[in-house]
């Protein structure tokens, strides 16, 4: 802030990020849900209902990036979900063997399908039908299960494992990730194990109360043909997670995810400054990429050399400018978008990326609830205190001072000179000191 208010500005090319928009006005997103009262607390929401307020504060109707339709999960057909570009599955549980065939053919196509466990008590049949319709490696419990707190631990739901960065279709995430993860907690869940690369979210495991620590997996994503799966192990519903309460948190992460997936195509847009990275096939053909000027006074135009290996084409250089670059592929022209590192807003940057720093600079130590900052500090220390000595050898000069100014006085005693007076004396021929012979004055 003291910066910005005297108008410095050490890197300028992070105020802003270019993307390679295509225009949309609205996203057609189904909402798969029979709509009926499954919370039985009198005034809660149910879950399409929070889905509703996430997605479109405004209304039915209303202007908004979403066009929100209800879909019955009974009444799923390849033909009616065509037209859409997401459906949100809020009762798995209710979709017959023809719907989940039909999920399948849509995200083979390029849609999106996100999964939610229901809100309702029953075994997780539906969770072996996701299985076998997106051929996934994944494992799944039996039923969901309940969090129940040790009588030594303070928690009173499950929290969230706070050591992961945000997925790469939420980078506009990246900056608070962790922090808004971090008032997020989970009541009830059904346990899933992914691969490490297919998980969003996961549950602490260091929580000695959690049950199935070996199926952590609160919300996890995988490409399915051309489209995708996301899925969340628990229910939209404020007796299973505080999530629907985090407003800001479950709001941009529904947007963001709905976007940042759909927003992924087959050719790659998008790179970090700095990078020299090595771009699909799609780019075949292209030999040079050129940077556009932004605005007046710009530098000017960078040019990076492609070259071909293969299926894929790669920069001869690293991207150090960002900005918005287009090449040429059988005579269309192709976008290429570079911007700085997203993420660099997060400073807590986890565990190993701080002791990587810090051993760097030397030893450290971590403070506990048991250590006081000043207690750890000066175990830390290994240097001597010197007070007593330095006083000690203060006090000696002091008394050499003073005998050599006694020793080497030009004040002389007549009656009893001293001995350098004396050797003085010698020196001179006489003994300085006696009285002249004849009593002069």
């Amino acid at each position: 802030p003291d910066a910005q208010a005297a108008g410095l500005d050490a890197l300028s090319a992070d105020d802003s990020a270019r993307a390679i928009v295509r225009l949309r006005s609205q996203l057609q997103v189904g909402l798969i849900d029979s709509e009926t009262d499954v919370n039985p607390n009198v005034g809660e929401f149910e879950p399409w209902q929070w889905a509703r307020a996430a997605l479109t504060p405004r209304g039915v109707g209303g202007s908004g990036s979403f066009e929100l339709l209800s879909l019955l999960p009974t009444a799923l057909t390849d033909e009616l979900i065509q037209p859409f570009d997401a459906l949100i599955v809020l009762r798995p549980d209710e979709l017959t063997a023809r719907g989940w065939q039909a999920l399948g053919t849509f995200a083979d196509r390029g849609g999106l399908v996100w999964v939610f466990a229901p809100a309702v008590e029953t075994q997780a049949d539906w969770a072996q039908s996701m299985t076998r319709t997106f051929d996934l490696p994944w494992t799944f419990g039996d039923s969901l299960v309940q969090y129940e707190p040790a009588d030594t631990n303070s928690r009173q739901a499950a929290e969230m494992d706070l050591s992961t960065t945000s997925p790469e279709p939420l980078a506009f995430l990246a900056a608070d990730w962790r922090e808004k993860l971090g008032y997020v907690t989970v009541s009830s869940w059904l346990p899933t194990r992914t691969e490490t690369e297919d998980r969003w979210i996961a549950l602490d495991t260091s929580d000695p109360a959690l049950p199935s620590r070996d199926k952590p997996v609160v919300m996890a994503y995988r490409n399915v043909g051309q489209g995708a799966l996301v899925y969340t192990a628990t229910a939209l519903d404020t007796r299973y997670t505080n999530l629907p309460l985090r407003g800001l948190f479950l709001v941009p992460l529904m947007h963001e995810t709905l976007r940042g997936v759909l927003g992924q195509t087959a050719g790659q847009e998008s790179v970090v400054a700095g990078d020299k990275p090595v771009l699909d096939r799609s780019w075949r053909g292209a030999s040079e990429l050129v940077r556009q000027n932004q605005e007046p006074g710009d530098a000017d135009k960078t040019t990076l050399m492609l070259q071909s290996d293969g299926e894929a084409v790669q920069l001869r250089s690293s991207a150090e400018l960002p900005g918005v670059y287009v090449g040429s592929v059988s005579g269309s022209p192709r976008l290429l978008s570079v911007n700085p590192d997203s993420s660099a807003g997060d400073t807590i940057g986890g565990r190993g990326a701080m002791e990587k720093l810090l051993g760097s600079l030397g030893g450290f130590t971590y403070l506990n609830e048991k250590q006081s900052q000043g207690g750890v500090l000066s175990q830390a220390s290994q240097r001597e205190d010197l007070t007593r000595l330095l006083l000690w050898v203060l006090l000696a000069l002091v008394l050499l001072e003073t005998l050599l100014a006694r020793l080497f006085s030009h004040a002389t005693d007549r009656e009893s000179p001293t001995i350098i007076g004396r050797v003085l004396g010698a020196l001179h021929g006489g003994e300085i000191g006696k009285k002249p012979a004849g009593g002069g004055a």
